[in-house]
């Protein structure tokens, strides 16, 4: 379980939980578990959404937690594909500056 989900339901040994509330806390944890996979591998370099969602699925993460997890990234600005494609541009255009010979192989 993730600490982060222990503390916002204030979980504790001895505590009694309903139906609702343990799936509400086993959607948070899954949750936070993806999220954890997804800033993991973003923390390397910047990626698409498609790649996201391609490492939470090895991973074995539903799509409705891709998505969410997604939307958060997204909203937070961790995952922009508009951004990576511009970065992506321009890393080729300064390879290309530095060696014309690779232009040919890019």
């Amino acid at each position: 379980m993730a600490e982060s989900v222990l503390i916002k339901f204030g979980l504790a040994k001895g505590r009694e939980l309903d139906d609702e509330l343990i799936a509400e806390i086993k959607h948070n944890d899954s949750i936070a578990k993806a999220l954890s996979i997804a800033l993991n591998f973003l923390s390397h370099s910047l990626h698409t959404v498609k790649q996201v969602k391609q490492k939470m699925s090895e991973k074995e993460v539903s799509e409705s937690i891709q998505d969410e997890v997604v939307a958060q990234l997204y909203e937070q600005k961790y995952i922009d594909d508009l951004n990576y494609a511009q970065h992506y541009v321009s890393t080729k255009k300064l390879l290309v500056l530095r060696d014309p010979m690779l232009s040919r192989w890019i």
